[in-house]
């Protein structure tokens, strides 16, 4: 959510560069030579109005201080959001509210006849609300008025019309095939697909759950001292993808050579749009040749992956639940695919809020421990992923840089973060 945040002095204007459910991160966009006066009224726990017109109470706390110079300093702070007033419920903290459904939209047609009956609303003149994610411009929430009953749809929109049909059906369709092998009820729980309408723009229906994204949890973790929660939380997510892939095992081994062109369409990437320089590519080109040539890389059998192992595609619930969300990358691959995104993206948390490349390292250890207790030799098992583990994480690195809200000082870090994992173990 890029803004202001703006309080009655103006030397308290912040710039939000990250918010979730129970915080934000900013910086003040002025000088920051009122620190003593700012942290005292953080203390305070001040009322700040956000830019949209809803009014959070903050407890501050400041985790990074930088002087640039004799005047002028960098000041991190990580929000934790108290309370909110202005707002029915949490959607409107994660989401655009943008009005009502119009009879006359084919959408209005098709939830009628096809989605409120599955769901027990049964009134004849619905009326429907609709509000955008703010992290998706093609993922809405639906709301039925009376009865409050709500759900997702996600549009699949590219160039290509054919290619976007395929991709939501497959969704679809992946949603219905994990439901079907157990994940539907917890503590495993694979989100309920309502229908798909190549009609209309080819929109996927699904239930709408609650709970809260891995990316909340890690960022208390990191920032409010909540680590033996992510714990427990990674315990469970280990537990979740060691049940997938174990019941999805296939009968034939991995085929690298997929996720060895990947590597290379991401190098290509880096070089064209973000400018990689000819010595990182060529050294990435090398050890993405000197990977291919490891035995390890092509032992293990296949396995159906999430594919986007993503904080953000995982909520949890009380105790052990672990929800997943979108499915659209689902595919049959090495099980340490999934594995290694999800420890990627703790890197990339710790490393971006601490600026310790290490910081991340003690969860990324547990979790991996953790997914081994559900195999026969825990050892073996653990010896074989954290061989193949650097690979998967340095190209979750990659991936990551690629990305264009990515600062060009952070980018250089990850892009050599990513090297020097690849690198390790060779």
């Amino acid at each position: 959510m890029p803004g202001e945040v703006h309080a009655e002095d103006p030397k308290l204007s912040l710039r939000v560069f990250g918010m979730g459910n129970s915080h934000i991160i900013a910086q003040p966009t002025e000088r920051a030579d009122f620190l003593p006066q700012f942290h005292a009224d953080a203390l305070g726990n001040p009322a700040i109005p956000i830019d949209n017109g809803y009014s959070f109470t903050l407890s501050f706390r400041i985790v990074r201080l930088v002087c640039r110079n004799s005047r002028k300093f960098l000041i991190q702070i990580v929000c934790r959001l108290d309370g909110y007033s202005n707002a029915n419920d949490k959607e409107n903290m994660t989401s655009t509210y943008l009005g009502y459904l119009s009879h006359d939209d084919p959408l209005y047609g098709y939830f009628q006849s096809q989605i409120a009956p599955q769901l027990g609303i049964t009134s004849g003149d619905g009326s429907y609300r609709v509000s955008r994610f703010n992290e998706s411009h093609d993922v809405y929430l639906y709301a039925e008025e009376h009865m409050g009953t709500q759900w997702v749809g996600k549009f699949f929109k590219t160039a290509d019309p054919e290619w976007s049909r395929k991709k939501g059906e497959n969704e679809y369709n992946n949603l219905l095939y994990l439901r079907g092998l157990g994940f539907s009820s917890q503590p495993h729980y694979v989100v309920k697909p309502l229908g798909f309408n190549p009609g209309i723009d080819n929109v996927l229906i699904v239930e709408y759950v609650t709970g809260e994204p891995l990316s909340k949890i890690i960022i208390d973790a990191m920032y409010f001292g909540n680590r033996n929660r992510l714990y427990k939380k990674l315990s469970a997510l280990a537990h979740f993808l060691a049940t997938l892939h174990n019941r999805t095992a296939g009968d034939y081994a991995v085929n690298f050579d997929e996720n060895y062109q990947y590597m290379g369409r991401l190098v290509q990437s880096l070089v064209e749009k973000q400018g990689l320089g000819r010595e990182y590519a060529e050294a990435f080109w090398s050890l993405r040749d000197i990977w291919r040539s490891r035995r390890c890389m092509w032992e293990d059998r296949n396995v159906i992956v999430h594919g986007d192992t993503t904080p953000a595609n995982f909520l949890f619930g009380r105790r052990n639940h672990v929800m997943a969300i979108d499915l659209e990358r689902m595919k049959w691959s090495d099980r340490v695919f999934d594995l290694g995104r999800l420890c990627g993206e703790l890197k990339h948390f710790f490393f971006r809020g601490t600026q310790d490349p290490f910081s991340a390292e003690p969860f990324i250890g547990h979790f991996l421990w953790e997914y081994c207790r559900y195999f026969p030799d825990h050892e073996n098992t653990f010896r074989s992923i954290t061989q193949r583990i650097p690979f998967y994480m340095g190209i979750t690195l990659l991936r990551i840089s690629r990305n264009a809200w990515i600062d060009g000082e952070y980018r250089t870090r990850l892009i050599h973060e990513a090297r020097q994992i690849l690198s390790a173990s060779i």
